[in-house]
């Protein structure tokens, strides 16, 4: 006749016969591979970190870029302030005047920002006085 297996052991008395080094091991195991996947999975963790340390990196170049836009926006207002020649040069090429004496040519149609139409007078000159 067979030999009936032994019965099976509830989980306690199986665990009452591994021995404490072997309990610790698994218990400092199982902790170790909870704490890893937090670690990975969870919210604000290992990957969040990532995210936000490319963000920051962004953000500080935007603000380099914007400390530059801002430098030159100071440079162009002080020489607008005390640069007479700049200041014609600017109002030329942006408001398109000319002084009394100049003769204005057009050629082409379009190609300037404000075209003046056949006929038309150009604007007064400008006297910084």
């Amino acid at each position: 006749m067979k030999k009936a297996p032994p019965p099976a052991l509830p989980l306690v008395k199986q665990l009452c016969a591994i021995p404490r080094a072997k309990k610790l091991s698994l218990a400092l195991g199982l902790a170790l591979v909870l704490l890893g996947s937090n670690l990975l999975l969870a919210r604000n963790g290992l990957k969040d970190l990532v995210i936000l340390h490319g963000y920051q990196q962004k953000l500080a170049l935007e603000r380099e870029l914007l400390a530059r836009k801002n430098q030159e926006l100071r440079d162009q207002s002080r020489r607008l302030r005390s640069d007479d020649s700049y200041l014609e040069a600017v109002i030329r090429s942006e408001l398109a005047f000319v002084r009394p004496d100049e003769i204005v040519y057009i050629f082409g149609h379009g190609t300037a920002k404000d075209p003046v139409q056949p006929g038309a007078q150009p604007k007064q000159s400008f006297d910084r006085r």
